[in-house]
């Protein structure tokens, strides 16, 4: 097993309600050395669902954290800034998240995900 089953079956938990087995996966999951740094954010969310806000915004700065690693080896990568973007948003930091919005669409105009990601922000 690795850290890929745990944080499918967590999604799987989440997705079916039970969201407190699925924080449990995805604490498991951020066990192995080879995570994938989006555990972090599904973590996050799972928390805040539940009301463990504090938890969730160390959870969100962890993401933050992993994701400003991976800037620094492609600072145009548009889908890390996306994520980066909606973790702002996630925090209730929509005005960061939006800045991250213009810089995307400085590197690529034609970013079609921009508009509706806007959208969204605007419900949170």
């Amino acid at each position: 097993s690795d850290y890929r089953y745990e944080k499918f079956k967590g999604d799987l938990l989440g997705r079916t309600g039970r969201i407190e087995n699925a924080i449990l996966c995805f604490e498991s999951a951020l066990e192995y050395p080879d995570c994938d740094f989006r555990v972090w954010g599904y973590l996050a969310q799972s928390l805040k669902a539940v009301g463990r806000y504090s938890e969730a915004n160390d959870c969100f700065s962890r993401l933050n954290m992993k994701l400003d690693e991976e800037l620094r080896k492609d600072s145009n990568n548009i889908y890390l800034l996306r994520e980066k973007a909606i973790t702002f948003a996630s925090m209730g930091l929509k005005d960061r998240a939006l800045m991250i919005y213009d810089q995307i669409l400085e590197i690529d105009p034609s970013a079609d995900f921009v508009q509706g990601d806007i959208e969204k922000i605007r419900f949170l």
